[in-house]
């Protein structure tokens, strides 16, 4: 009994290697069948130049939007309305305004067979800047992973099957050990399963909206030669700004220069007391008149 369970125990192990290799290099065991996927369908014969192809492809799309319009808020309403008509919805939005100018970066989630029409819907709002679209087909590891989970199930079923055969405590281990690794590698494909159906689900649109009339640039529609009022009081505005900006900036950069240099020049400064100082010293004591010479003692006469 115990030599048989050894080797019952060795058998699952091969099959579990070899299914698992199948499922690394992308191949399906020819006798497994998922939903909606028939590799060995359609009782082709041997000789069939052709094989069956009928497979639902498994595609993930996103896409990212940038669109000018001359009112935001109003056109990224309108387009949350859209979407929210069709079962998408909003998941993140920030939006920020810097002297009237408005930007919202928001990502929308929706129906990925609503996607093209909510990009098509979007350039009726303002002006298309950039749109990208991200496809990445993951049909074949979609399918290979659910294959690899029907095997692993059932090898787990055939575990629980061979613990309750085990007819020592070391049987008992050894066979919950693999249960135990084998439930492990259950739960993280189907979690990795999981993930690719709500990907699949639904599209991520990342969005950026931006007014037309961005009032930090220059208006192109200003006619130079017939300035309005309202034209050179907002060119007179930006330019004091600039200036002014440029000033402190100049102004405050000093100061860090100096602050940053400042035992340099504390200490140049006291070289250069020391100098004059030294220099003084020396002027005093040119100034000062020279003692006058004692006369020579005379010789007394003979």
């Amino acid at each position: 009994m115990k030599k048989q369970l050894v080797w019952l125990i060795a058998f699952m192990l091969v099959l579990s290697g070899l299914f698992g290799c199948s499922a690394a290099t992308g191949q399906t065991p020819m006798a497994t069948t998922t939903a909606g996927y028939s590799p060995g369908a359609g009782d082709k014969s041997e000789g069939s130049a052709e094989p069956d192809v009928s497979v639902a492809r498994k595609m993930i799309r996103n896409a990212s939007l940038d669109l000018e319009a001359a009112d935001v808020a109003s056109a990224y309403d309108a387009l949350l309305g859209w979407t929210s008509e069709r079962g998408g919805y909003e998941i993140r939005r920030e939006q920020r305004r810097s002297d009237g100018f408005i930007t919202i970066d928001a990502q929308i989630k929706i129906k990925p067979e609503h996607l093209d029409d909510l990009l098509e819907y979007a350039a009726t709002l303002g002006d298309v800047i950039n749109t990208q679209i991200s496809t990445q087909d993951i049909t074949d590891a979609y399918y290979d992973a659910q294959t690899r989970l029907q095997t692993m199930e059932l090898a787990l079923e055939n575990y629980y099957t061979y613990l309750k055969r085990a007819g020592s405590i070391e049987e008992s281990l050894s066979v919950q050990r693999e249960i135990n690794q084998l439930t492990a590698e259950i739960e993280s494909l189907k979690g990795r399963i999981k993930l690719w159906d709500s990907l699949l689900a639904e599209s991520v649109v990342t969005l950026r909206l931006r007014q037309t009339n961005d009032p930090v640039k220059l208006k192109k529609e200003i006619d130079w030669s017939t300035l309005s009022f309202s034209d050179m009081g907002y060119l007179m505005k930006n330019g004091l700004t600039a200036v002014a900006n440029t000033l402190v900036s100049v102004l405050q950069w000093l100061a860090i220069v100096l602050v940053a240099a400042s035992p340099l020049w504390i200490i140049a400064l006291v070289v250069i007391l020391l100098l004059r100082r030294k220099k003084r010293r020396a002027a005093q004591a040119a100034r000062q008149p020279e003692a006058p010479e004692k006369p020579d003692q005379e010789e007394p006469a003979p």
